[in-house]
């Protein structure tokens, strides 16, 4: 997701013209202007990972993924538990007219691994969305690692 942010420093009377002469931040324009509101661009797609920093071979282990985006589509999930073993719901977007339109996404889920040798492991967890512009699908992916230490039974 590209995001273009900017700032305009106002001084002197400009600043009294805009912002009102009283030191407030309330925004005031001189009679027979408009103030402009620039928007804010939505959140970025952000994911947390939460578990254990321990485990036992042979016991599986539980983790909790939680993910938010400002703007977005959800296009899909990935895990890489750090012993070769992995998984991948992402999906390519699709901007048709039929498309979802971006909205805000928010949720939480669940994974479980179960390790077979003991060591210390690095599991990546992924959330993708996307965002339809000029008619492409351009994604956004978010990861988050986690270290675990895998001790013998």
């Amino acid at each position: 997701m590209l995001v273009v942010l900017f700032a305009i420093t106002l001084t002197g009377a400009a600043a009294a013209a805009i912002y009102g002469g009283d030191g407030s931040d309330e925004a005031v324009a001189p009679p027979g202007e408009q103030v402009v509101q620039v928007p804010t661009a939505p959140d970025p797609l952000v994911v947390r990972v939460d578990g254990p920093g321990s485990a036992t071979v042979g016991q599986p282990v539980e983790l909790s993924v939680t993910y938010s985006d400002g703007s977005g589509i959800f296009s899909g999930t990935s895990e890489e538990w750090g012993d070769g073993i992995g998984a991948s719901s992402i999906r390519e977007g699709q901007c048709t007219a039929a498309a979802p339109a971006p909205d805000a996404l928010a949720d939480t889920y669940g994974l479980t691994h179960t390790w077979t040798e003991p060591g210390t492991y690095t599991v990546a967890v992924g959330v993708t969305s996307y965002s339809c512009r000029e008619g492409a699908a351009v994604q956004e992916k978010a990861t988050e690692t986690l270290t675990v230490k895998v001790f013998a039974g």
